[in-house]
């Protein structure tokens, strides 16, 4: 049964109000990001670059209905579908990018530049993957079904006739994208969660945190703690004299680092050789863990422990507010709209209105989602930019009325 008209009057504007805040949401990521260098993280590049397949996404739910009212067959509906095919697997593509950019950081230790060498292979594929089926699907038809673009209740995308094929070019896939982000996520929480416990009961056992989670045992009865899946800490007494630099480049190799810097390779250091306080928007899970640079090791370790563990610890929370987020953000997304399409394929006789009002709102909401990330991995570079623009505001009045401060 389809909606009422009131029903439809109401899904237009919960739609399109959410696609404006989306669309809006977009034009923050894209404007920053292009106007200064300090959110232009690992991350942020990504979802800089997936960005610009949300504001289609926007436009196309923007459109809502009025593709449905053009026809089946009307260009308006067919680029309607198309987009919403396309953009949709997409920006799923694009969760599973981000994803790899934590597997490669945390697991194979990847640094940012190797990491900026990915991001044309992840573009091909969240772009160029994707494409394939939506532009097939424009020539697929029958005399029966008619072709598979066409009216799919709230907008044009695959029709009612074909709610099978709804899986497998888009539910299916996204939910196996889905499935399989959560496990990254999972496995280096679990990761991070082991390398921090093991950080501070070795300081807890009298080691010297010396660098970001490297910890040294000054006694000489420090004992090593059973490794954690494929970590492990070296505890050492003292270095010997006969050992050259060669060598202790190797026995650096074996110290695991539990790094919380989570945008540079290393901690930038003052003239002097002090630790330099680091702001808060580089926290990024795109280069968490990096290694530092071997010149700086010896620098570092003057840095007092307890500096070094809470390091550690706002590594941690970034990261577990950033997974949080990125579980929050899928599920929100796609959990109505997947429910929704089981009912149709089970041949539900009534569509539920609320299900529909849920998807209305989440449809559109990937952009939204990621500005978040976005902001969230780059609070003080975002908290710098509007002091900024608050002083330009307020810098313009003053030149506009000259006395208003007196």
């Amino acid at each position: 049964m389809a909606p009422s008209e009131s029903q439809r009057r109401a899904l237009i504007i919960i739609t399109r109000s959410t696609a404006s805040l989306s669309l809006v949401s977009s034009v923050f990521v894209v404007a920053s990001f292009l106007l200064s260098n300090r959110f232009k993280t690992p991350i942020n590049r990504l979802i800089f670059y997936a960005t610009w397949g949300n504001i289609m996404i926007n436009i196309s739910t923007f459109i809502n209905i009025d593709g449905v009212k053009a026809g089946a067959g009307s260009s308006l509906c067919l680029s309607q579908s198309f987009f919403i095919q396309w953009f949709f697997a997409s920006d799923v593509c694009w969760n599973l990018c981000l994803a790899c950019n934590v597997y490669f950081t945390i697991f194979r230790r990847y640094s940012t530049s190797d990491l900026r060498r990915l991001e044309f292979p992840y573009f091909l594929f969240s772009y160029g993957v994707p494409f394939i089926p939506a532009l097939v699907l424009f020539f697929i038809h029958t005399e029966e079904r008619g072709y598979v673009y066409g009216p799919a209740v709230l907008w044009c995308w695959v029709s009612s006739q074909w709610r099978y094929l709804q899986v497998v070019v888009l539910y299916g896939p996204a939910w196996t994208i889905i499935v399989f982000v959560f496990t990254i996520y999972i496995a280096a929480g679990i990761r991070i969660y082991c390398r921090r416990r093991q950080v501070l009961k070795f300081a807890a056992r009298g080691g010297t945190v010396v660098a970001d989670g490297i910890v040294r045992f000054n006694t000489i009865n420090a004992t090593p703690i059973e490794p954690c899946g494929e970590l492990s800490f070296v505890a050492t007494r003292s270095i010997p004299p006969q050992l050259n630099s060669a060598q202790l480049d190797d026995m650096d190799e074996e110290v695991l680092a539990c790094h919380s810097s989570w945008e540079n390779a290393a901690v930038p250091l003052s003239s002097h050789g002090g630790v330099m306080s680091r702001p808060r928007s580089h926290l990024s899970p795109s280069s968490l863990w990096h290694k530092f640079d071997r010149n700086h090791r010896m620098s570092v370790r003057s840095a007092q422990p307890r500096r070094r563990q809470s390091y550690l610890s706002e590594a941690s929370s970034a990261y577990v507010k950033y997974a949080s987020l990125v579980f929050i953000s899928l599920i929100v997304v796609w959990i109505p709209s997947s429910v929704n399409r089981l009912l149709q394929i089970f041949q539900y006789p009534y569509l539920v209105f609320g299900l529909l009002v849920t998807q209305s709102v989440a449809g559109p909401l990937h952009a939204l989602f990621n500005s978040l990330v976005y902001v969230i991995t780059s609070w003080d570079a975002f908290r710098s930019l509007m002091n900024d623009t608050a002083q330009l505001i307020k810098s313009f009045i003053h030149s506009l009325v000259p006395n208003c401060h007196r």
